[in-house]
């Protein structure tokens, strides 16, 4: 049997819900009035957060990219994904028996966990358009490895999304 918690029922504090700093937090869990001086010194729950935040993104992304590259070979080899009624569950059955497209979605159903690790600590405003930063890294992959045309318009939408995710970042 698991102890039991006394937060339970509580909602835990995101990015951008509240300015105490660690040690504000530690003083009044034991009972002492938080040191203002001390306050200054140190950084704020906030800031202490980013750095797991940002690292449990950057997974996520990563194993989003892999899988959706995954998906993208498997689909190349598969051939053309015909969605006509009379041939529509014989068609899904081989197109998910494809190895290659199992592991795919195995990846991204990981990145999927690292996603919620993510919006479980921050707000979904701030990390939601933190994930663009997938897109430019699968545009890349997918010139690379599959060869892909990308025009100079794309590559400006690239450029855009990416000074969007500094942006975002920033705030």
């Amino acid at each position: 049997m698991g102890r039991a918690r006394d937060d339970v029922g509580q909602q835990p504090t995101r990015l951008g819900d509240s300015g105490d700093t660690i040690a504000s937090v530690t003083a009044t869990a034991l009972g002492a009035p938080p040191d203002p001086a001390l306050a200054e010194t140190v950084i704020s729950k906030e800031e202490a957060r980013i750095p797991m935040v940002i690292a449990l993104l950057v997974a996520g992304i990563c194993l989003s990219v892999v899988g959706e590259l995954l998906l993208k070979h498997g689909m190349n080899r598969f051939g053309t994904l015909d969605l006509s009624l009379p041939t529509l569950l014989p068609t899904l059955f081989r197109v998910f028996t494809q190895p290659l497209i199992l592991l795919g979605f195995i990846f991204v159903f990981g990145a999927s966990i690292f996603w919620l690790a993510v919006i479980s600590r921050v707000n979904l405003s701030y990390a939601y358009p933190l994930l663009a930063f997938g897109y430019v890294v699968t545009a890349l992959l997918a010139r690379v490895i599959f060869n892909e045309p990308i025009s100079l318009t794309r590559w400006a939408g690239i450029v855009v999304i990416c000074v969007g995710v500094v942006l975002v970042s920033r705030s």
